[in-house]
């Protein structure tokens, strides 16, 4: 069975492969006073999988995850800020869109830091709309966020 470039030959006038680099892009906003947290985003469980636009077609996946947006939060953050595991918080960053999530206390999420699943799309449209110049990839991962306590 044959591997692509096993014979060490690409698909360049000179057969070597081309590496592109460039400097590190700034992200358009910075955690401040305004926006005192970072949000993450990764892997919610082994049974997610992206946006769920097939997982979830998967009865056994759809028995085991939760069907709204949910976030990390560290368990200290959460008694600064009296919120409580299950309550409802609006999480709001500097493009302008906030989004409400169920609460789920973390210790091993970081203090000045919430995490929440990529499979949602509370979690995604929170964070900044920056693609890869080359592969147009989104960089859904983190930003800057601020968080309060719906009553």
């Amino acid at each position: 069975e044959r591997r692509l470039f096993e014979d060490k030959k690409f698909y360049t006038p000179n057969k070597k492969a081309k590496f592109i680099y460039e400097d590190i892009m700034s992200p358009p906003f910075e955690q401040n006073e305004e926006y005192p947290y970072i949000l993450n985003t990764g892997r919610g469980t082994v049974g997610q999988w992206h946006t769920q636009t097939r997982t979830r077609e998967i009865p056994d996946v759809e028995a085991i995850i939760m069907k709204e947006g949910y976030i990390n939060l560290n368990t200290d953050l959460a008694e600064e800020l009296d919120i409580k595991e299950n309550d409802m918080v609006k999480v709001s960053s500097p493009n302008g869109v906030s989004n409400k999530f169920l609460v789920k206390l973390s210790r091993t999420v970081k203090k000045d830091q919430l995490y929440a699943p990529m499979h949602y799309i509370e979690a995604n449209s929170v964070l900044p709309s920056i693609f890869d110049t080359y592969s147009k990839e989104p960089n859904y991962k983190y930003g800057p966020v601020k968080i309060e306590k719906i009553n």
